[in-house]
Parts: structure tokens; sequence; C-alpha cells
């Protein structure tokens, strides 16, 4: 699905997105691909990509706030083997991939002051130093299967090269490292974008976001967005945010990045999981989103020693939060000084175990330790 939602006048800023979520692998999968080198579980068809393409998408239309530069495109490419998407998407062979991507870096070379943004999410695979994204006919040819395979950081090199200055790419992939024979080590993926020679390597601002660190795993759910996808939109809200100095929160990448790896790594399975910029010039901090207002800074509460969680209740500003035994993982609150309280109700009273008062909450997230 191509959606133009603003071109009124092609030498205005915009910003310009294409969503990639890549669910299904039948090609893959009968052709029993790679044999005993295919990754843990093989080519299992994955529901986490097209849940968090949906997701993105309905932020980027409702939230997404950059000063002077509304949303102009928005594509999206996304499979499932159990359901359709009301977005109506592309599916996410290689060439419609190869095609939409050629629409978005015209679209992106349009401007100087546009801000492009690049999401994948599906599988991918680590040969050497690259990370392969796999597009949904990956195998179609038993041959040479990366032919259907997308290298991120080689996209991004080729997007120097248009005017859009501003780029982010998120990549919401495994990169996990396999065992391949001989017959894959010279792999070379298909040129979607070709890099030439141009005069905007100085002046571009790049950065990549991977899901996780080369050699390891990023992890999902059938039911909803990817632990990194449900980790940025909680983000948003301001765990990514620094400010300017008109008192002007924006997201930066640099603070992204830090509390990505903190959000996901509190969620059970998210465990080891840790984000990681991309190569060379690939981790430059881009600002791309303004917060209406003061941000909602994500906050973790634990008392010491850890038993008293399962006594007390937790009190936020002298109001209860959380019930006794039930203290979440975490939770987001305004920026600014809180208290927080470990509060005993019995037949007697209310005992105060132990208090942290006037503890001032920032970016991009903190930590509480409540002495009891």
């Amino acid at each position: 699905m191509a959606l133009i939602l603003d071109r009124r006048q092609q030498n205005e800023p915009g910003v310009h997105v294409i969503l990639i979520g890549v669910g299904t692998f039948a090609n893959a999968r009968a052709a029993d691909l790679l044999g005993d080198d295919a990754p843990e579980g093989g080519f299992v068809d994955l529901e986490t990509p097209l849940y968090s393409v949906e997701a993105f998408a309905g932020w980027l239309q409702m939230e997404l706030d950059v000063a002077d530069t509304p949303l102009h495109t928005l594509r999206v490419l996304g499979s499932s083997s159990r359901r359709a998407s009301d977005l109506n998407v592309s599916s996410p062979t290689f060439k419609n991939i190869a095609d939409e991507v050629g629409e978005w870096s015209d679209d992106v070379d349009t401007h100087e002051d546009n801000l492009a943004i690049f999401y994948f999410c599906g599988h991918g695979l680590r040969i050497g130093e690259m990370q392969l994204l796999l597009a949904e006919d990956f195998g179609s040819n038993v041959r040479a299967p990366f032919e259907d395979a997308i290298e991120p950081e080689l996209l991004a090199n080729a997007m120097r090269q248009m005017k859009g200055r501003r780029q982010l790419f998120l990549i919401d992939a495994c990169s996990t490292e396999v065992p391949f024979s001989r017959r894959y080590e010279n792999v070379r993926p298909r040129t979607i974008v070709q890099e030439v020679r141009n005069e905007n390597l100085a002046k571009s601002e790049q950065c990549l976001i991977r899901a996780s660190k080369l050699g390891t795993r990023a992890f999902g759910s059938a039911s909803g967005p990817s632990l990194f996808m449900d980790a940025f939109l909680r983000a948003m809200k301001g765990a990514g945010a620094v400010s300017t100095p008109g008192r002007q929160w924006v997201i930066s990448t640099d603070m992204l990045k830090m509390a990505l790896s903190w959000l996901i790594q509190l969620r059970p399975e998210g465990g080891g999981q840790e984000v990681s910029f991309g190569g060379g010039t690939l981790s430059t901090s881009v600002l791309f989103h303004r917060l209406p207002g003061d941000p909602l800074v994500p906050v973790r509460v634990s008392c010491d020693p850890k038993e008293f969680e399962s006594v007390s209740a937790l009190h936020v500003d002298k109001a209860e939060h959380s019930l006794a035994g039930n203290w979440p993982e975490s939770f987001d609150v305004e920026r600014r000084a809180h208290d927080f309280e470990a509060v005993e109700s019995n037949s007697k009273g209310a005992k105060v175990h132990g208090q942290v008062l006037q503890e001032v909450i920032a970016p991009p997230f903190m930590n509480v330790s409540i002495p009891c």
C-alpha cells in the first residue's frame, strides 16, 4: 500500500516513510532451505511483523510531530499467514519491496529538509558482518536464495545521495549468525538503490538502529507488536527525549537507543536483547519527533530487600499506585520530583516500611530502590 498523504508541492519538505513487515516464508519452508545451516526452528511464519507495521502506521498518522515537516507519504507492506490487515497492505515480496523502496527514495530526494523513515520487521540472518533481511519470497531461487534479501547498511549507504538529509532506519529483526558452508561465503544481495558519487555525504544525518546486536536474536509476540516496536512506541512518550534550547522536548536517537534497550530488557523474554547502532556513520543523533509537552519517563521502583514488596503497597506522591504483591515491572511518570513509598496497611493502620522522597525523574529512565 502506498498512501500519498500530502503532495501539494514537490518543493515542500515532508516525512516519507516505508514500513515492511514480513510474516510468511512459504518458499524457504518448502525447500527446506539451507538444511542444517538454517536458524533454530527454521523459517517459521511470524505474526509480529504485521502487528508491528500496523501499530507504527497508526502512531505515524496520529502522533508524529516534526516541526514544519508533515507526513507526506506512507508505504506499508506486510503479510501474515493467519489474518488480513485493515490497511490493505502490499505483499512484501522482493520485487514489491524493491519497487516501493525505489519510489520512497525518489520522494526522499525531493527536498533537503525531508525526513526519511525505513522500518523492517521479520526474519534476519547474519553472514560475516552483513545482516540480511528476508523478503517473503526468500528462497524462491534455491540456487541463489539470498537474492531475495536486503542488506540494510548497503541501502542506507546508497540513500546518502538523496537530498533528504535526515534518515532513520529501524531494523526489527534477528541477526543470528548461521554456520554457513563455503557455498554461501560470497553471498551478495541484489541492489535496490544504486550507490553513486554524490555531494550530500557531509550533509547527511543518518541513524540505523537494530533491535538486537549483530549475532543475537530479537523477540516478538503471536498477538501483538514486537518487543522493539512496543518499546519504541512507549519511548516516544518521553523516554527518548532531550530538551532543546527553546525548552521543547524532542526525541533523539542517542537517548532513544538507551531507553529501548532498558525497556526491552525489563520484559522476561527480552533478557539479552540489546539495541545497537549501525556501523560507520550510521549512528548520527537524529531529532525526529516533537513532544506536545513534558516527557513521560519510565521508572522501575523496587524495595531493598525485595520481599517487602509482597506486604507493601506502592505509593507515588502519597497516593496508592499498586497493591502489595503486584508491583509493576515499570510505569511512566511525569518528568519532575516524585515521592515513592512502600506502605503496609493492616488492622492497626498504615506502616511505612521505606520511602524515597523528592526523587528527580528525567529521561531516559530511572531505577528507584526504596530502602526498607
